[in-house]
């Protein structure tokens, strides 16, 4: 896959998905909050980019949620997926980041995958589509759910009682199956405390809905491909143009950080190498996802403008610097 940056980057074995999945696979949002005051995407009037989520203007956390959802619709449109925005009623008993649980397990009743983006998520590179990246991440027909390591930290706070990684549900993979909506019914119930005593913890507490799967459901789930759980490790190789990189992959059974969560201005706080390559995510500095967006698409725009120039350069370019032949 060469990406229109000129990076190329390789599978280290056959592809193990071939044709496009097209409406089959569902992009999905869902939110508490709602996008459709003054200068917000569900608004009928004209939305301004330069002024979305400018606090002088409007609510920046809504800004946010608006500029995450025309990335991920946007890349929808482009590979030929659905795209839902679950506007998700808040729970009393729980914080509002658990809706997601629920509203992907009813959304897999009518799609065989289902890819959730938070809302401070951002596809990076528009043209690749999630048939690929499922190869890279060696998500397989048995897959039931697959998500990004969260980053590693020297006071383990992104870890669980067992000093173990979680991952992060800032992007979740889930492909339907029986096995899945178990996984999902547990996962939703775990706040209860009768299948996870000591769950209800995780109910208002960070990480939530995180730290209940991290704490208890991966350890119930926990065959070979029920969840994603071991490290992919890149390998980098110059390649043989002076303009371009190889980056091949050891795969293993998990979305990297180094692929999937993170962003390259992290804090020096984060000890592993998350520069979400494929997905970025801003669980910090979330003002960044807006320029990353807007990059993101004109990075799409601008490569295939120029690819379509070179094509036609014959017909365009006058060249009046050449001598008589």
């Amino acid at each position: 896959m060469r990406l229109l940056d000129g990076t190329e980057y390789t599978l280290p074995g056959e592809p193990i998905w071939h044709k496009p999945f097209g409406k089959e696979i569902c992009i999905v949002d869902v939110d508490t909050r709602i996008p459709t005051g003054i200068n917000q995407v569900f608004n009928k009037s004209r939305l301004d980019w330069e002024k979305l989520g400018d606090e002088k203007f409007m609510d920046a956390g809504l800004g946010r949620v608006s500029a995450g959802v025309l990335n991920h619709y946007l890349y929808a449109q482009i590979h030929g997926y659905d795209y839902k925005f679950v506007q998700a009623a808040p729970k009393p008993d729980r914080g509002n980041t658990w809706v997601k649980v629920d509203a992907i397990a009813e959304l897999l009743n009518s799609y065989r995958f289902v890819i959730f983006l938070d809302a401070d998520a951002v596809w990076e590179h528009m043209e690749v589509p999630a048939e690929w990246l499922f190869n890279r991440w060696n998500i397989t027909e048995r897959t039931s759910i697959a998500m990004p390591m969260d980053v590693k930290r020297e006071d383990c706070v992104t870890c669980d009682s067992r000093k173990r990684l979680m991952q992060n549900t800032g992007l979740i993979v889930a492909q339907q199956s029986e096995r899945t909506q178990e996984m999902f019914a547990a996962w939703a119930s775990c706040p209860g405390d009768e299948r996870y005593p000591g769950c209800s913890t995780w109910r208002h507490k960070w990480a939530h809905e995180q730290r209940a799967f991290a704490e208890y459901v991966r350890y119930e789930f926990d065959r070979p491909d029920d969840v994603k759980v071991s490290v992919l490790r890149p390998r980098f190789m110059q390649a043989s143009s002076a303009c371009s990189c190889v980056k091949t992959l050891t795969v293993g059974q998990e979305i990297s950080c180094y692929d999937a969560n993170g962003y390259p201005e992290r804090g020096r706080y984060v000890l592993s190498p998350c520069d979400g390559t494929f997905v970025r995510h801003y669980w910090v500095r979330k003002h960044f996802a807006k320029g990353a967006i807007g990059n993101a698409v004109l990075q799409s725009i601008m490569g295939r403008l120029q690819t379509q120039l070179l094509e036609q350069q014959e017909g365009i370019l006058v060249n009046k610097t050449l001598g008589p032949a």
